[in-house]
């Protein structure tokens, strides 16, 4: 794959941009990723990321923006397994969004933890993030896997994990 950068207001005009136009006449299979991420080939790539390692596992969690990659985990899971989808931001039709690319029932989505908002932290997540550093030695992002592995840790200790 060849990945080219093009500023932002350029990304916004897509195929009508200049620096789009020469980028697609280098390469007529350039494929233009839209914004938020999500799209067919990235829920058939996101199909990839549980291997059969993870089959034997009956939960798995994932942090979820636009739905993407849990489409594509819900996808490759195994019927006995649950995926728990936990939201970064408050996202009222995500159940809809995710549904129009499966029609597996074997996840819920959890919003109790998105801390306000895409990329919204306060003291509490903060927190959490350097104290599960200090124990763990594993670096979370604020964005998105901290919330969910916050939410995961507030979940067992609240005794709300099945």
């Amino acid at each position: 794959m060849d990945l080219y950068y093009v500023l932002r207001e350029e990304y916004r005009l897509y195929e009508k941009g200049i620096t789009s136009k020469k980028i697609i006449n280098l390469n007529s299979n350039v494929k233009i990723i839209p914004e938020e991420g999500s799209s067919i080939e990235a829920i058939k790539g996101c199909k990839e990321i549980l291997t059969l390692d993870d089959k034997e596992f009956d939960s798995v969690c994932v942090s979820v923006g636009t739905g993407g990659t849990i489409s594509g985990i819900i996808e490759s899971s195994n019927l006995n397994q649950f995926v728990l989808g936990f939201l970064s931001l408050k996202h009222h039709n995500m159940k809809e969004e995710i549904f129009k690319n499966t029609d597996r029932i074997n996840w819920t989505l959890i919003d109790n933890y998105t801390f306000n908002g895409y990329a919204k932290v306060n003291q509490e997540l903060i927190n959490f993030i350097n104290y599960f550093y200090k124990k763990y030695k594993i670096p979370l992002d604020p964005v998105y896997n901290a919330k969910m592995v916050f939410g995961i840790f507030n979940m067992i200790k609240k005794n709300k994990w099945k």
